[in-house]
This record gives structure tokens, C-alpha cells and sequence, in this order.
């Protein structure tokens, strides 16, 4: 006689966790366990696996948000970021200056993380300065042992524009406060009174 042998076990599935990020501003990129995610806030994740998981967001213009979070099985958790708005100063804030005159300035970003690249636009009143010269922030830029490129330097009627990318380093990009890059102006007006003011900035870590 020949006999066959079955066994019947149990699978125990433990049912996973839910997990909704929200932020403030919305649209920030989702990075859940180092991995991109591919989704943006507000979005729900399912069945994930209980236990403490990272959590990253990034937005353009905003410093990078971190933080952990503990998913309970069968249960919905939810996390709420504000991001910081990353700063950038045209330094310095005041300038005296006569007719004829040149003076520079710097555009200065602070506690950035891993920029690698950006776009930024200045306007100011043509018929008061107007730029003569725009100048690299190199010593910044590649401190991290990059390579700073600037694939836009224009200088128009009214208008600063400027486009780079930081290719390589370790870590990549650059982090920390430092000069992005200079411009020279000069004045063209016996009343030289003129705002210089941002029109685009969007400091990126892709």
C-alpha cells in the first residue's frame, strides 16, 4: 500500500497599515524608506508593512522635510509637514551709491541640502541701474567637490537671469549658506532709488 501524507498549516497574515502625508504647501515629492516614492502630498499609502518607516519630502523652493513615522496594522496614520521656505537674500539689503557708480550684489542662499540645480530671476528698474556683469559663486558651488555649471548668465533690459547645475560631488550638489553668484550693477540715474526683487526662484535637489 502506498500512503500519502498531507499537512495543513495556518498562514497567519497580519493585515498591513495605512498611511496618509499631507503638507503644507501640498505637491511635495514622497520619499518613503529612502525610495521615491513617485507620489506627492496629500497621498495615502496601503498596506504597509507595520514598524517605523523614514519619510522625506522635497519641493522646489522649500528645504527638505524629514521624519519617521510608526505604522500600526489596520490602522490609518497620519503625518502633517510644514515645509520651510529656503532662504535666499540679495546681500547687501541697502546700497549708496551716486550717478555712475558700480556697486555688486550677492545672491546668498542659506541652510540649503544637496541644491543641485536652480533657476533664478531678478528684475529691477532699467531706467535707475542696470547690470554690467554677473559672477560665478564657485568657491560655494563646488565645495563639496562638484562641478558648477551655468547654462544661463543673461543680462536684460530690467532683468537678471540665471540657470546651473552641480554635477557630482560627495554628497552630492552642495548644502550649507553661501554665495550662488554675483552681479555687477551700475547706476544710470541721479536718483538712484530701485528695488531689486526676486521674479523666480526654484532651487532644486534633482
Amino acid at each position: 500500500y502506498n500512503f500519502s501524507v498531507i499537512y495543513y498549516g495556518i498562514l497567519n497574515i497580519s493585515p498591513g497599515g495605512s498611511l496618509t502625508i499631507d503638507s503644507t504647501p501640498s505637491g511635495a515629492k514622497i520619499y518613503l524608506d529612502g525610495a521615491d516614492t513617485g507620489s506627492v502630498t496629500t497621498h495615502t499609502f496601503t498596506n504597509l508593512i507595520p514598524g517605523t518607516h523614514t519619510l522625506k519630502l522635497t519641493l522646489s523652493g522649500y528645504k527638505d522635510w524629514y521624519g519617521t513615522v510608526t505604522v500600526i496594522a489596520g490602522l490609518t496614520t497620519y503625518v502633517y509637514a510644514t515645509l520651510t521656505p529656503t532662504i535666499i537674500r540679495l546681500m547687501p539689503s541697502v546700497i549708496q551709491t551716486q550717478l555712475n557708480g558700480t556697486f555688486t550684489v550677492d545672491v546668498v542662499v542659506e541652510d540649503v541640502t544637496n541644491l543641485m540645480a536652480g533657476d533664478i530671476r531678478l528684475v529691477y528698474d532699467s531706467t535707475k541701474i542696470q547690470g554690467e556683469g554677473i559672477t560665478e559663486g564657485t568657491s560655494f558651488l563646488t565645495k563639496n567637490g562638484g562641478n558648477a555649471f551655468f547654462t544661463q548668465k543673461d543680462i536684460t533690459n530690467g532683468s537678471v537671469s540665471v540657470a546651473l547645475a552641480i554635477l557630482g560631488g560627495s554628497p552630492p550638489g552642495v548644502s550649507g549658506s553661501g554665495t550662488v553668484f554675483s552681479i555687477l550693477f551700475k547706476t544710470i540715474s541721479a536718483i538712484p532709488t530701485s528695488q531689486i526683487t526676486y521674479d523666480l526662484v526654484d532651487l532644486r535637489d534633482t
